[in-house]
């Protein structure tokens, strides 16, 4: 006797999930993954407008029309269903694969795609709906970026790579820049060291006998105490197994050459920002605090904390994982493969506009009020 087909399904609701103000075209509004469909809900656009939405000004090319869109507080909305069989796909995207249908990657990788928290209608009451991140593709691509995602997700267990994903979501969502800062730099930590550099060029086992040969130099000091001989020992014998490229610096500057966003060999401006951003980053992860930079007074070296936490190593993150899940600069899940507001930002100082060495936040905001209301 044959089962029905319908008992091998089962159905989940998606909470959150935003493909733009209007049901997009045919295409957009499903994704077929193996044995998993995912279905925008059919009066989706009488939905969405019940859905949290920022402030933001519309601008028309052809006629430089403004149109005025008013922030919505919003709520939990069930915009989507996912169908999943039984005996399908597992998920990829845990410390193991999971027999889950795929629906923990489905959300995971519908969050970093959207900027928003998905979930399914049984776990709304863990998360934050209000607060959201940027896309990595235009909302109506949503669903045509999952299926591209879906097939390159292997990609993401490479060096638990999945790790940074889970890192970069739970940041885009939290209302704590301390939090946000932590969970960000994690994220960059897990890239860098994800990464092949020339420090493996040299073989494991040169460098432990070079270990060892720079132990005995130690040991044949008789001016050091057996304490410190010891703590020489520990600190000399790990740089030397790190290898001659592995500080983190050299790791972050390789890492930025790499995705071009700076230049190689890297330019003298370019390499002081890289500097601040590693000094941010080891902060936070360190100490939760970061000391003024050499070179910039106690005022400049403030401006730089928002804006790399809030901006730069989010997109830097956002650029590496949507290059490795397939997303291309001049197709889908372009937004998340531009590079020039990254560029900008270690070659001159500049992000979003925002002259960080030159303007107070609040210099930089009135001014570009006053643009706006004379435009």
């Amino acid at each position: 006797m044959q089962e029905n087909p319908i008992k091998l399904m089962c159905e989940r609701i998606l909470m959150n999930l935003y493909v733009g103000e209007h049901l997009p075209t045919k295409m957009g509004r499903w994704a077929e993954l193996g044995s998993i469909r995912v279905e925008l809900a059919g009066d989706y656009e009488y939905l969405v407008q019940q859905m949290p939405r920022r402030s933001y000004v519309r601008v028309e090319c052809s006629s430089g029309k403004r149109q005025q869109f008013e922030e919505r507080i919003g709520d939990w909305v069930a915009t989507a269903v996912v169908e999943v069989a039984s005996k399908g796909e597992c998920s990829l995207l845990s410390e193991e694969p999971d027999q889950d249908g795929g629906i923990w990657d489905i959300e995971a990788l519908l969050t970093f795609i959207s900027g928003r928290k998905v979930v399914r209608e049984e776990e709304k009451t863990g998360f934050l709906h209000k607060e959201y991140g940027e896309p990595a593709c235009s909302p109506v691509e949503t669903l045509q970026a999952l299926r591209v995602a879906w097939g390159n997700r292997s990609h993401l267990r490479d060096s638990r790579l999945f790790l940074a994903l889970h890192c970069y979501n739970e940041a885009l969502h939290s209302r704590s820049m301390l939090v946000q800062a932590g969970l960000i730099s994690t994220a960059l930590n897990i890239i860098l060291d994800s990464f092949d550099f020339p420090s493996n060029s040299v073989d494991k086992q040169i460098r432990k006998n070079l270990a060892k040969e720079v132990e005995n130099v130690v040991d044949k000091c008789s001016e050091l105490s057996n304490e410190h001989a010891q703590a020489y020992k520990n600190i000399l014998r790990g740089k030397v197994l790190e290898g001659v490229g592995g500080s983190q610096l050299s790791k972050l500057i390789a890492f930025l050459q790499s995705i071009e966003v700076v230049s190689d060999p890297i330019l003298d401006s370019e390499n002081g920002r890289a500097k601040i951003l590693n000094s941010i980053r080891n902060g936070f992860v360190h100490s939760a605090r970061v000391s003024d930079f050499r070179g910039l007074d106690k005022e400049k070296s403030s401006r730089y904390l928002a804006p790399v936490i809030g901006g730069v190593v989010p997109e830097l993150v956002r650029l590496f994982l949507g290059r490795k899940l397939g997303f291309v600069e001049n197709g889908i899940g372009s937004l998340s493969q531009h590079k020039e507001s990254l560029r900008q930002f270690f070659r001159d100082g500049v992000y979003n506009e925002w002259k960080l060495e030159e303007k107070s936040w609040e210099e930089f905001w009135f001014g570009l009020d006053a643009n706006n209301q004379s435009a």
